[in-house]
């Protein structure tokens, strides 16, 4: 019966060290919804320069923070305004 207890205590300590360790590990997602609507203001005005400057920003803040998603989509929609 030790052994069972033991296994047991084993197994739980196990899965709660693992889900600690993976939920300190991920970062917030951010979306800077302000800083896209700028983007998306300056675009609807016609002022490129302004719009990729902002996703400058956006970028070089996403990549401070560590926020991958944001690099991503600011990569896409700045190379979609290459077109």
């Amino acid at each position: 019966m030790n052994l069972f207890l033991a296994i047991k205590k084993f197994i739980f300590l196990s899965l709660s060290s693992f889900i600690l360790m993976n939920a300190n590990s991920q970062m917030p997602i951010k979306n800077y919804e302000k800083e896209w609507k700028k983007v998306e203001a300056f675009s609807k005005k016609g002022l490129p320069k302004s719009a990729m400057d902002e996703l400058k920003k956006i970028y070089m803040l996403a990549k401070k923070e560590g926020q991958d998603e944001q690099l991503w989509y600011q990569s896409a929609k700045r190379n979609q305004g290459r077109q």
